[in-house]
């Protein structure tokens, strides 16, 4: 399957139709992350758009990429491929079974949340992991009240209003 040609536009269709295509023909699943690491403007952003959507309908069968995803969300410097990956671990978090992919995963999240150069999409959405988080691994929970309150400064509304939520949450 040649993504290249087909990723022509960033419609929610196309994406949808991709996803399906992929979910019949798993054996192009290598090629989708390949094409999301080269980081090519517009289209790794899609082909992650995409990934997302599978998450979506499958979400048992991109388990076995959890890894591979977890460190995409690491290395990418477009925020949208982090976005669509932190979005699935935000539905996702308690289908990562490995303890080494779990303690990265909250590294990272409280590397986005405590920096204001990600997108604000980002920095919720690492938020809300951490949050889930929290439940399992409770002596989280204070660094991540002051990770949250840290943000307040530059938050948007959007940061906000999702950080009273959680903080509310937590009492």
């Amino acid at each position: 399957m040649e993504f290249k040609n087909i990723l022509f536009d960033s419609s929610k269709r196309l994406a949808q139709d991709i996803a399906n295509q992929l979910k019949e023909n798993p054996q192009h699943m290598d090629a989708a992350f390949e094409l999301i690491l080269e980081e090519i403007p517009q289209l790794s952003n899609r082909m992650s758009r995409v990934i997302e959507f599978m998450d979506r309908q499958m979400p048992e069968e991109l388990v076995k990429y959890y890894e591979i995803m977890i460190s995409i969300i690491e290395q990418t410097s477009v925020d949208g491929i982090r976005r669509n990956f932190l979005k699935i671990f935000t539905r996702r978090h308690k289908l990562l079974r490995n303890e080494d992919d779990v303690a990265k995963l909250i590294d990272i999240c409280f590397k986005y949340l405590n920096s204001n150069i990600y997108a604000v999409a980002v920095r919720i959405y690492a938020m809300e992991i951490l949050f889930h988080f929290i439940r399992k691994y409770p002596d989280l929970e204070g660094e991540f009240i002051s990770s949250v309150h840290l943000g307040y400064a530059d938050g948007t509304p959007a940061y906000k209003s999702k950080a009273n939520n959680l903080l509310k949450k937590l009492k």
